[in-house]
């Protein structure tokens, strides 16, 4: 298949996608890097799954486990599209590159994670600030589900600590979703803790982020 022709295909597959709502602008440039792999060197005759699954382990490495099955699907459904156009086109089947399975999460039980929290408050260096954020991080994740990133990215404005109840404001997150997150009463109050602390060091000055590591810095 000529690129021009294939590159036609793509821009139509795309579009229509994008009409039901359904594309992102990170599928069509994954999309057209894909279109780029096989058509250097353009191969004649129609396109074949091993293009597809030789494209999707080439940067497997840089993406991770899972990387090449991911891509692999993508691509399935711009290919499957383009043999109702031109049968010849060869579809990879589901499951041809194996996906990467997460592995069973351990779930800890009240008993370590106090021990997991009282651990951070009596972490060094005394007096500063240090010890009281792991712990409240600790705390913040155990008690309200948040991710890991999520808690450290919260600022004082998204801290509705004198609510009732208390709630997080958590802005543009995973799949650019926001939520509401309620605070326990025993939760707020550690909370407020921490942002009393926090203010007597005077941080309140230097970051908006609540979780500081030193000298004022954001967690990461």
């Amino acid at each position: 298949m000529s690129p021009w022709l294939l590159h036609l295909h793509l821009e139509a597959y795309c579009g229509v996608r994008e009409a039901l709502g359904l594309q992102r602008r990170a599928e069509r440039t994954l999309l057209r890097d894909f279109v780029r792999f096989v058509e250097t060197p353009a191969a004649p005759g129609p396109l074949r799954a091993q293009r597809a699954v030789e494209w999707a382990c080439a940067s497997s490495a840089q993406r991770g486990p899972g990387g090449a099955a991911q891509r692999v699907r993508r691509v399935r459904g711009f290919l499957t599209s383009l043999r109702a156009i031109l049968p010849d086109t060869a579809v990879p089947d589901r499951g041809l590159v194996a996906a990467f399975r997460r592995p069973k999460p351990y779930l800890l039980t009240p008993t370590p994670i106090a021990d997991l929290i009282q651990a951070a408050q009596a972490a060094g260096p005394p007096g500063s600030l240090r010890p009281p954020t792991c712990a409240t991080w600790l705390g913040g994740l155990a008690s309200t589900g948040l991710r890991v990133g999520e808690a450290m990215r919260r600022t004082l404005l998204e801290v509705h600590r004198e609510a009732s109840p208390p709630w997080f404001h958590i802005r543009e997150t995973k799949f650019h979703k926001s939520r509401l997150v309620p605070l326990h009463p025993t939760t707020a109050v550690q909370i407020r803790r921490y942002l009393a602390l926090r203010a007597t060091f005077r941080y309140d000055a230097v970051s908006d982020v609540v979780l500081l590591a030193e000298p004022g810095h954001p967690l990461t």
